[in-house]
């Protein structure tokens, strides 16, 4: 869009020179610097016109920016769920242990005792000991 008013101004400097007769560089009256002026207008609001289009565009930027996730902000986030997570899983456990309890002291029945352990004696091996009796005042 720009190059076409560019190219606007640029014909009717081209067609204010053929009205001189060539443009030689002699003074006309002042209509090439009309024509100048009409030319740098036309490209000072160009110039106006894309720095407003580059600041919208700058303003979305940092919009955007300002929602993006920084380092610490994801760093913290999974903390926070490996947190939550850990705290999940330890109250499951202690609530699991819980009615483990409950379960063995509804059924009245304690453990049973553990079963006396086997001794094997090897014959021709050296016998151990049996304990001292103990000695008491």
């Amino acid at each position: 869009m720009s190059n076409v008013i560019y190219s606007r101004a640029w014909n009717s400097l081209r067609a204010a020179e053929a009205l001189e007769g060539g443009g030689d560089g002699g003074d006309s009256g002042g209509m090439d610097h009309a024509v100048e002026i009409a030319l740098l207008k036309q490209r000072t609001e160009q110039a106006d016109a894309r720095l407003l289009r580059i600041e919208d565009k700058l303003d979305q930027v940092i919009g955007r920016l300002g929602q993006t996730a920084t380092k610490s902000t994801v760093w913290g986030a999974l903390g926070t769920g490996a947190a939550i997570a850990f705290a999940v899983l330890a109250i499951f456990i202690a609530v699991l242990s819980y009615l483990q309890d409950q379960r063995i002291s509804l059924r009245g029945d304690a453990a049973p005792p553990p079963p006396p352990p086997t001794v094997f004696i090897i014959p021709g091996a050296p016998q151990p000991l049996a304990p001292a009796a103990p000695s008491g005042p």
